[in-house]
C-alpha cells in the first residue's frame, strides 16, 4: 500500500494560530466545531518539484529563446552591408537608417502597403488617360500635365501612381468627383518610393465604391535623355548627310 499523508483544511478562513502540516504527517489545529474537508495528498520527497504547467512554460520559454537566436543569426547573415544598400536600408526611423546612415532613401514599407506590389492596387481602375507635354529640344527637361479617369472598385483614401524619372514635387495634384464636381484635397504632399517608382498620396476622405474620379497632375517635370528608357532624343543623318 502506498504511504500517504492526510491534510485537513478548514472550510472557514483559518485563524492566526493555525499551523501548516509538516512532512512528518502532523496536521493543522482547527477551531472546535468548524467544518473541515479531508483530502489525500502524496508525500513529497526532497528535491525540486514542478507542476505540469510550470514544465510546459519552461519548455515554451526555451523554444522561444532558441527561435529568437536562430532568427537573428539568419537575419544578419542575409543582410550584409551590400544587401542593406540594395534594399535601401531595412532599419529606418523616419528617413534615417539606424545601422547605415549613408543610406538616405526610405526603406521598403510593410507588405500591407498599397505600393509594395509591382502592379497598382485594384481599388482604383484607370480607364482614360490624357497627357500633354511641353518640349523644348534646346532644353534638357520638359513639363507636362496629365489627367486620369478612375473608377473606384473599393473604398480607399490612397492614390498610387507609377512614375519613372518624373518629378511631381512642384506639380499641382487634384482629385475630383466627376459625379458631384467636388474636389477632394490631398492632405499631404505626394511621397515618392523609388524602389517601386511609385508616388503615393493620402486623401482627406474615402473614395466611394462605384464612383468615377479624375486625377489631374499639372506641371510635372522630366528629363529628356539621349537613350531609353523614358523620353529621349536621338540624332540622325538626313538624305543630304546632315545631322538632325
Amino acid at each position: 500500500m502506498e504511504v500517504a499523508d492526510f491534510e485537513i483544511t478548514a472550510a472557514d478562513p483559518p485563524s492566526d494560530d493555525h499551523r501548516r502540516p509538516s512532512r512528518e504527517g502532523r496536521v493543522s489545529v482547527l477551531d472546535p466545531g468548524s467544518d473541515f474537508v479531508v483530502k489525500k495528498v502524496r508525500r513529497r520527497k526532497s528535491g525540486v518539484y514542478l507542476r505540469e504547467w510550470q514544465v510546459c512554460f519552461l519548455v515554451i520559454l526555451v523554444l522561444g529563446a532558441l527561435s529568437v537566436i536562430v532568427y537573428f543569426a539568419g537575419f544578419w547573415g542575409r543582410y550584409s552591408e551590400t544587401d542593406m544598400e540594395e534594399t535601401k536600408g531595412p532599419f529606418m526611423i523616419g528617413n534615417f537608417d539606424v545601422f547605415n546612415p549613408r543610406l538616405n532613401k526610405p526603406a521598403p514599407p510593410p507588405n500591407d502597403c498599397p505600393w509594395t506590389a509591382d502592379q497598382l492596387p485594384r481599388d482604383l481602375i484607370p480607364y482614360s488617360y490624357k497627357v500633354s507635354l511641353r518640349l523644348n529640344m534646346d532644353q534638357p527637361d520638359f513639363i507636362g500635365t496629365t489627367s486620369i479617369n478612375l473608377r473606384c472598385q473599393r473604398p480607399t483614401r490612397m492614390i498610387v501612381l507609377h512614375a519613372k524619372n518624373i518629378n511631381i514635387s512642384g506639380a499641382k495634384v487634384e482629385v475630383s468627383d466627376l459625379t458631384t464636381a467636388e474636389r477632394i484635397p490631398i492632405i499631404a504632399p505626394m511621397s515618392y518610393y523609388d524602389f517601386k517608382s511609385a508616388y503615393v498620396g493620402k486623401l482627406s476622405r474615402m473614395l466611394q465604391e462605384g464612383r468615377i474620379y479624375r486625377l489631374t497632375v499639372r506641371g510635372f517635370r522630366g528629363v529628356i535623355k539621349h537613350e531609353p528608357p523614358g523620353l529621349y532624343v536621338q540624332g540622325f543623318l538626313d538624305d543630304e548627310g546632315k545631322s538632325r
